[in-house]
């Protein structure tokens, strides 16, 4: 596992974690996990993406899966957490 990959495991663990305490917890302090979180996804998602262009994916199918990442992050981020670091 690599850092981007503990990283997101983290922040999302940290994130369940808070769902569980909702009510214990301010508004703000949730947003700014939600905002870690956020981050930690989408620095998660670029590089399985890098390993995809690197392992023969097309720049042009690199550069939809980046234009739609909304759509497809689950996906994304569950083959990058798969993937050997």
């Amino acid at each position: 596992m690599n850092q981007l990959q503990k990283q997101y495991a983290l922040k999302k663990a940290e994130w369940d974690t808070a769902l569980e305490n909702i009510s214990k917890i301010s508004e703000d302090t949730l947003d700014a996990i939600e905002d870690d979180l956020i981050d930690a996804e989408e620095a998660l998602v670029e590089w399985s993406i890098q390993v995809a262009e690197k392992a023969g994916m097309t720049k042009e199918d690199a550069d939809a899966l980046r234009k739609n990442r909304v759509i497809y992050s689950d996906q994304l981020i569950d083959k990058a957490m798969r993937l050997n670091a």
